[in-house]
């Protein structure tokens, strides 16, 4: 799969410019998806006119381009102190460089945006010196009369009284993480009362697989252990496995079956042996008891942490569990999204059973109606797919014929606000914006423990077939369905099927370039099917699938064509 160009066009200097193996593989990875990286300034500004003329026009106002463009990136947090540092670390020339006019990012810009895969406002991830921090603070503190500061706390609490009346303040209140103390004391808590409960769990009756179905289920779990050590490529050659044994004529019975199976080396064929002869996969097992994998799997289930924040808070701090968070890692690693994410740890990390996503779709439904009859809340995800537990509650908003983003737009910001009043949900991970057409949150319904991950969507009815399969799934379907698509020149994603311009299709055979090697831009591409998810499949050679046969793990053949 060619990586994505979703920093083309994006200048990063990064700093301190780190040359570690990690970072190399960082820095390996900006560039693939199109960044174009300095270590310093000079290097950059011989630069600066070349790139002003070639930065796309979609993300940024053309008088300011350079500025938005061009980040200032921080590897190393540890490092800087203040701006004379950071002038140091990029060496600036004598002759001076306006840094004050660059956006200063913490490296989880990147990492998130490419986790999320795309950019993600710059907001929540600007860097702050420590001194400015503590400066700013007792600034704001100072400008504050004696007789002011004693009625601190009850103005805050006017605030919120008032925040059914104004609702800015509803989302600012929802952005709003707890006290770290009050983190520290909810986590403990939970940690303590789950270790004598048994959480909710959807694992396969493993005695019940097939082998072919046995080694699937183990290469998909060795595949998230890979990606969680940050060994991509390992992880690439367990998934790119299980797809070519999903296209096996007959199940694995020895080696040499294993063998015959292309992209199935001497190494993953003793695999394959093993898991037949055993039922067990001792390589994966042993994997699963390592401290560090171990550790680093479960700081990555915090919302807010990936791979670098968790390979810091391991290597650096010496964080061996989550409780250990709290006495090693320093206040000011903490976001609001890690903050959330550590308050509702254990809550968005238990399996959600089918009948309580139900609960949750029915509550959202009426509360929906009750605005406007018109609209429609649907809960999608594995919830459609029809399978016993669910990891978190997706809803698409639609109305009927409504392409208008202003409509959808204002439809889930009432949504938003009512659910709020309600006091279902709890807490917000996604920025405000003037336009609301998604929603992550989180959710509680009155009678149950735990609160939920909770995902709002607004979708065209126009895209509405492409959004339902995309986001019904499962993984393994949408990536055969984009596969598909490709090889017959065609495009599918989350809003339909496409097809390129005629205009295209003749540069390219006048050129004499494959239309999958053709760099596309957005506006080459023509709508084909959108509305109509069997259409989608028929139009890609597949019989339609109803939502709870696309469950793929266990079949092994889709109208024809094997997966």
């Amino acid at each position: 799969m060619e990586p994505s160009q979703l920093f083309k066009g994006y200048n990063f200097l990064l700093v301190p410019f780190l040359r570690t193996k990690l970072a190399s593989f960082r820095h390996n990875l900006y560039t693939k998806n199109g960044a174009t990286l300095y270590p310093t300034i000079n290097q950059f500004a011989k630069q600066v006119k070349k790139f002003n003329s070639e930065l796309n026009p979609d993300y940024y106002d053309s008088d300011e381009s350079i500025h938005y463009t061009t980040i200032i990136v921080v590897e190393d947090e540890e490092k800087l102190t203040d701006m004379t540092s950071l002038s140091s670390y990029l060496k600036v020339p004598k002759s001076g460089f306006p840094l004050d006019e660059y956006k200063v990012l913490r490296l989880a810009w990147v990492t998130d945006s490419l986790e999320e895969k795309k950019l993600l406002p710059y907001s929540e991830y600007l860097f702050s010196f420590p001194e400015q921090k503590g400066k700013v603070k007792r600034e704001r503190e100072s400008e504050i009369p004696s007789d002011v500061k004693e009625e601190k706390e009850p103005s805050r609490k006017r605030k919120r009284k008032s925040a059914d009346e104004d609702h800015s303040l509803i989302f600012e209140e929802l952005a709003s993480p707890p006290k770290l103390e009050d983190i520290k004391k909810k986590v403990l808590a939970d940690s303590e009362s789950l270790r004598a409960s048994t959480p909710v769990s959807d694992e396969e009756d493993l005695k019940s697989l097939s082998n072919n179905e046995l080694i699937i289920h183990y290469f998909s779990q060795m595949a998230k252990e890979r990606k969680v050590e940050g060994q991509q490529f390992k992880s690439l050659s367990y998934l790119r496995a299980i797809n070519a044994i999903k296209n096996a004529p007959k199940e694995i019975e020895c080696r040499e079956d294993a063998l015959s199976i292309p992209k199935i080396g001497k190494s993953l064929a003793d695999h394959c042996v093993e898991i037949i002869e055993t039922r067990k996969f001792g390589q994966l097992q042993r994997q699963q008891e390592s401290t560090e994998a171990h550790v680093m799997k479960e700081l990555q289930k915090i919302h807010g942490v990936g791979t670098v924040i968790s390979e810091k808070w391991f290597n650096h701090y010496g964080v061996r569990s989550i409780p250990d968070i709290f006495e090693k890692v320093p206040e000011s690693e903490f976001t609001d999204a890690i903050r959330l994410g550590l308050y509702y740890y254990y809550d968005w990390n238990q399996r959600i059973p089918r009948e309580e996503v139900t609960a949750h779709s029915e509550f959202v439904s009426d509360v929906g109606k009750k605005i406007d009859p018109k609209f429609i809340v649907q809960a999608v995800g594995s919830y459609r797919r029809e399978t016993k537990t669910c990891g978190d509650v997706d809803f698409f908003i639609m109305k009927e014929g409504c392409n208008d983003e202003t409509k959808l737009s204002q439809f889930l910001t009432t949504l938003v606000i009512e659910l709020f009043k309600s006091g279902y949900l709890k807490c917000s991970l996604f920025p405000a914006h003037d336009q609301l057409l998604k929603f992550l949150t989180g959710g509680q319904l009155t009678d149950k423990k735990f609160c939920r991950r909770v995902d709002f969507l607004a979708v065209k009815w126009k895209y509405r077939a492409g959004a339902l399969i995309y986001f019904t799934g499962n993984d393994i379907l949408n990536r055969y369905m984009r596969t598909l698509a490709n090889n017959k020149g065609l495009r599918l994603n989350n809003e339909g099927l496409f097809k390129p311009k005629r205009s295209v299709i003749d540069e390219a055979n006048k050129m004499g370039i494959r239309l999958s090697k053709v760099h596309f831009k957005e506006d080459d591409w023509i709508l084909v099917e959108g509305e109509d998810e069997e259409k989608i499949f028929n139009l890609l050679g597949l019989k339609y699938l109803e939502p709870k046969d696309r469950n793929i793990g266990n079949l092994s053949e889709i109208g024809g064509f094997r997966l």
